[in-house]
């Protein structure tokens, strides 16, 4: 039940982050900082960077043990 609660949660909060763009006048860097920094980006922009950090480890974890 627990894995079920969590799963409904991140949905909800990912909701949120429903396609959407700023205005069409704003520039790139701003677009890019709001993905990046928005408040309700912020789940998605974590579970990318440690996925990152997870499989950057593993691939030089994996490296290693081929040498």
């Amino acid at each position: 039940m627990r894995k079920i609660l969590t799963l409904f949660l991140f949905a909800g909060v990912m909701r949120v982050a429903d396609a959407h763009t700023l205005a069409a006048d704003d520039g790139l860097p701003l677009q890019l900082l709001h993905q990046v920094l928005g408040l309700h980006h912020i789940p998605l922009t974590a579970i990318l960077v440690v996925a990152g950090i997870v499989l950057l480890g593993l691939r030089y974890k994996h490296g290693k043990r081929g040498s």
